[in-house]
């Protein structure tokens, strides 16, 4: 993964980088993000999905993470539990804020389609997150992500944790 850059308006990865599908295995990590924060989402991506007239309103959190990790596709079947406020979480994981009617209920808790939901990445004591509305790139402590978040989503905002083990 080529990160680095200046401002010479290159993104910080190749264009045709290839994808890595997730398949069960040890925990994965990101790579060093630093260079990503302030970054909009052009200067990570040149996708059409970003360049299109029209990308200023997709979501592109789970597009940010997706490029962070090289994955395709937000795994699916994660260990994922609540994230009560205080409490410790593995690191790196991922880390999503949503109104608790997204939640759809079960023995493996899911997000469900509402739009106010939010992924970030939580490695090295901070989550890092794409904000579409800022473009640009985040690095909270997850005190303040949860501050941010529920000022955004409302008191019914609820927090999950997600390991970075698929089993």
């Amino acid at each position: 993964m080529a990160i680095g850059g200046g401002n010479d308006g290159q993104p910080l990865e190749p264009h045709d980088h290839a994808a890595r599908v997730i398949e069960p295995g040890p925990r994965r990590y990101p790579p060093p993000l630093d260079a990503y924060l302030g970054l909009k989402i052009k200067r990570i991506c040149h996708n059409e999905l970003v360049t299109n007239p029209g990308a200023a309103h997709f979501n592109h959190c789970a597009h940010f993470v997706c490029h962070v990790m090289r994955w395709n596709h937000i795994p699916g079947a994660l260990k994922c539990s609540l994230w009560v406020a205080g409490a410790a979480v593995p690191d790196p994981c991922l880390i999503v804020a949503t109104v608790a009617a997204n939640v759809i209920a079960g023995p493996q808790p899911s997000i469900g389609t509402h739009d106010r939901k939010h992924l970030g990445l939580h490695y090295q004591g901070k989550i890092w997150h794409f904000s579409t509305s800022h473009d640009q790139v985040f690095a909270d402590t997850p005190h303040y992500f949860r501050v941010r978040k529920t000022g955004d989503y409302g008191k019914t905002t609820v927090f999950y944790s997600s390991d970075l083990v698929r089993t």
